[in-house]
């Protein structure tokens, strides 16, 4: 890497911290360019050339957040485990704890305004379905998944039961409620008896 490089990516690396800071305190409606600006340090002009848009800056800058988890749910495929087992994994992270990631991150604040509420959904879709994407291509290729369904249908039902919007609060029945949704997705609705 060059120096403009470095640079560079270090003005990014600024303006995203300072959007995350300015986000989970103010949410996004009461966050503008000019405050991320001057926190970074940058020009309000920098942020517009690296992210084109506040609206696309918070996706960024949500993303950001969530890459770790995504990174711990691609190594579930390498282990060692079956492939019912790495789809538990993967699920309860997706749902536990992205969700507690983003209550734990942001504000009251923040979480109250309908706009970040949106982004925050709309990157968590974006990125559950890049996940959900690998582990449907890794179970068709190991037998696991019904290669005659297309990835795209899958995935439409995967996001129809997004079992990770359950907005009841009791959090046993929460987590009951997850268990259950995890048999249907794994093994249907039908019990498999053999045929004789």
């Amino acid at each position: 890497m060059n120096k403009f490089e470095i640079r560079t990516n270090k003005k990014k690396e600024a303006i995203l911290q300072a959007a995350l800071d300015l986000f989970r305190r103010n949410g996004f409606v009461n966050t503008n360019i000019k405050n991320i600006a001057a926190l970074a340090k940058v020009s309000q002009v920098s942020i517009y050339n690296y992210f084109g848009s506040k609206n696309l800056l918070v996706k960024e800058a949500i993303s950001s957040i969530m890459d770790d988890m995504i990174k711990t749910a691609d190594e579930i495929l390498s282990q060692p485990l079956s492939f019912h087992e790495k789809v538990k994994k993967a699920l309860s992270l997706c749902s536990e704890d992205i969700g507690n990631l983003i209550e734990g991150f942001f504000s009251v604040a923040a979480l109250e305004d309908p706009q970040m509420v949106q982004a925050i959904v709309d990157t968590l879709k974006d990125k559950k379905n890049q996940l959900y994407r690998k582990y449907i291509e890794f179970g068709k290729a190991d037998a696991c998944i019904d290669t005659s369904i297309p990835t795209e249908t899958i995935l439409n039902f995967l996001n129809a039961i997004d079992y990770t919007s359950n907005t009841t609060v009791n959090s046993d029945h929460n987590a009951n409620n997850r268990e259950d949704m995890l048999k249907l997705v794994l093994y249907g609705l039908l019990i498999h008896k053999e045929l004789s």
